[in-house]
């Protein structure tokens, strides 16, 4: 090894120790600082559960402190620039905080605030059934509830329309044909009404039934559903409340030419603040005009891809 070329590594080892010693002192003397508050603190909704937070690193943090709505929620080590917030409630607002921190001190607390997306909804019709099939006669009540056969079919269909104002969907069940339902007969579905993958502010479900007594038309029921729908969507659920009553009576004597064919409706709206509805619904009654019971309803309004029953939410 020649004389320039041991000068040459000798010279090299003297700048990598000196760079050294400056690069300790300087993280000595900058830790005797306080950090300065984490700059670009944005939050952004990823799903109806989960947030994501990001920030800028500092040159002199030993640590962040993260919080939620006040709270505590992470520790982070030093050079972290984001961080994902979990098991949040839908359409929910959160506000944040960020410090960072190290042997000489706390930075300032820089804040955030952002709002969780609303979640998927799926609505599920499970079961259909009926009290009164339509196949009793007003004027022989007394007479037929003597003499009646439960093995007297009525032919019914239910009819559906769904929004979220954002999504509106309408579906007769069955599709084509009908149901063959005996008085108190209940029968199996599982048929999918609604599914959304972001549902809108609110959802309102109406539902409909008649039974074909001779006055059957084609698409019929349908009809009847658009009428519905023309009224229905963006109404105030004052008003439409009364499309499960009167005003129906009507339409299905002109429809159908019977006023008895009409079996009942339902209407109901839900928004954030009971969770769209989010339940199990069993043996809803639907009264006719006549204060008879005819159609009933079990259906159930679900998250399709989280179960908010199995983890608790983070903020309650």
């Amino acid at each position: 090894m020649g004389k320039g070329t041991t000068i040459g590594i000798l010279i090299a080892v003297i700048l990598l120790v000196g760079g050294y010693l400056w690069y300790t002192n300087w993280q000595t003397e900058i830790m005797k600082i306080p950090p300065k508050a984490p700059s670009d603190f944005i939050a952004k909704p990823i799903s109806a559960i989960k947030v994501k937070l990001t920030w800028d690193d500092l040159p002199n943090e030993q640590g962040f402190q993260l919080y939620r709505d006040g709270v505590l929620i992470a520790e982070l080590p030093q050079n972290t620039n984001k961080y994902e917030d979990a098991k949040l409630r839908p359409a929910t607002s959160y506000r944040y905080e960020i410090k960072a921190y190290n042997q000489a001190g706390e930075s300032d607390i820089t804040a955030c605030s952002v709002k969780t997306l609303n979640p998927p909804i799926q609505i599920w019709l499970e079961k259909v059934g009926v009290h009164e099939n339509g196949e009793e006669g007003e004027a022989f009540r007394e007479l037929w509830d003597i003499l009646r056969s439960k093995q007297i079919t009525g032919e019914i269909q239910v009819g559906f329309v769904v929004t979220d104002s954002k999504n509106t969907f309408k579906r007769s069940i069955p599709d084509k044909d009908y149901f063959e339902l005996k008085q108190d007969e209940v029968l199996p579905v599982s048929a999918l009404l609604f599914s959304t993958e972001e549902v809108g502010d609110y959802i309102r479900l109406f539902a409909t039934a008649y039974e074909q007594d001779g006055g059957f038309k084609e698409q019929a029921l349908y009809n009847v559903l658009n009428i519905a729908t023309g009224s229905y969507i963006g109404m105030p659920t004052s008003i439409l409340l009364k499309l499960a009553g009167v005003d129906f009576t009507k339409i299905y004597a002109d429809i159908f030419g019977a006023e008895d064919d009409w079996l009942g409706s339902y209407v109901s709206e839900w928004t954030s603040a009971d969770n769209w509805g989010v339940d199990t619904y069993t043996d809803i009654k639907c009264v006719r005009e006549n204060g008879h019971v005819g159609l009933r309803l079990w259906f159930r309004i679900k998250y399709p891809v989280y179960d908010y029953s199995s983890e608790k939410p983070a903020s309650q």
